[in-house]
């Protein structure tokens, strides 16, 4: 497996390889939307967008990387970046990544276009046999994007990469993972740990980090944390929206043995979440509203997939 210097047509857009000539247009790109101010994010400031070039060249020349530009092809103009890195030779695997767009470029089709002729190339040119894809937790819009494109999660890295402001990563706990007795079982429905077990497990992560988000259902669980928090934010969607949600999932490896298990117990599902505006229990709306009403810090209610809308 090798990184040849090729164009890659991507639709709308073509992809070029790097060269520091591209300065001056990276710079106006990530102008578009000052993009360098996305803490979450890498994208350069104009002023580092040398720095940044010298660098991707060098993982280039070391063999690591391919990075490229991303070109419109009806106006010519720059407006974003992306390349393959982090080559494993040995596994025959890599990753897409350090991609970013213009703001005005944004949620168009030159994401899909682009990851797509990526993944093509990968899979029929560079002979992989896995394209790995890693955006930061709270990059929503980036990890909706790889979502649509059919990507699973495999797992999140903990403290893996300082960013740009020197912070790391912000430790992430599902409450699934501390609310769910461990199963084999490929087909009955999983069962709950004792209450008890579940705040011990919590109490843990509680102590070890710092800086954290525990989201789950689960409002006696909750209750356990919120004197911790210092924001909250309540999914609040529409049924039919929940639904459709559910059957999108990916594979729950702590709840299901098989991603076959899981979708057997999609139905039961889907009933139990019809009834959340009618139960009293603690997945009810009625607990979660309880909740969200009592909680004195800063406090957010969406009600759609949707970022914009929310209360």
């Amino acid at each position: 497996m090798f990184l040849p210097e090729n164009e890659l047509d991507a639709g709308s857009v073509v992809l070029v390889p790097l060269r520091e000539e591209h300065a001056d247009d990276l710079a106006d790109a990530a102008s578009d939307g000052k993009l360098w101010e996305l803490w979450f994010t890498s994208v350069p400031r104009p002023d580092a967008i040398d720095t940044y070039i010298s660098l991707a060249l060098q993982q280039q020349k070391d063999g690591l990387s391919q990075p490229f530009v991303v070109v419109e092809k009806l106006s010519g103009k720059v407006i974003g970046s992306t390349r393959f890195c982090n080559l494993d030779y040995a596994n025959k695997r890599v990753e897409i990544g350090y991609t970013w767009y213009a703001k005005s470029h944004q949620r168009s089709s030159v994401n899909t276009e682009c990851k797509l002729a990526l993944l093509n190339h990968a899979f029929e040119v560079l002979d992989v046999i896995a394209v790995e894809f890693r955006t930061h937790w709270h990059n929503l819009e980036s990890r909706k994007a790889i979502a649509r494109l059919g990507a699973k999660q495999d797992g999140v890295l903990r403290q893996h990469q300082r960013l740009p402001d020197g912070s790391c990563h912000i430790a992430h706990l599902d409450l699934d993972a501390v609310a769910w007795a461990p199963s084999n079982a490929s087909s009955s429905p999983p069962s709950r740990l004792p209450i008890s077990e579940s705040k011990v497990l919590i109490e843990t992560f509680l102590s070890k980090n710092t800086s954290w988000v525990i989201e789950g259902c689960y409002s006696d669980l909750l209750a356990e944390v919120l004197p911790s928090a210092d924001e909250l934010i309540f999914l609040n969607l529409p049924i039919n929206l929940c639904v459709e949600n559910a059957k999108a999932r990916p594979w729950e490896p702590h709840k299901y043995a098989s991603k076959q298990a899981q979708d057997a117990n999609l139905d039961m599902l889907i009933d139990w979440i019809k009834d959340y505006e009618n139960r009293t229990d603690t997945f009810s709306k009625q607990s979660h509203q309880v909740l969200y009403d009592s909680f004195e810090g800063t406090k957010t209610m969406y009600t759609s997939n949707s970022h914009s809308e929310r209360q």
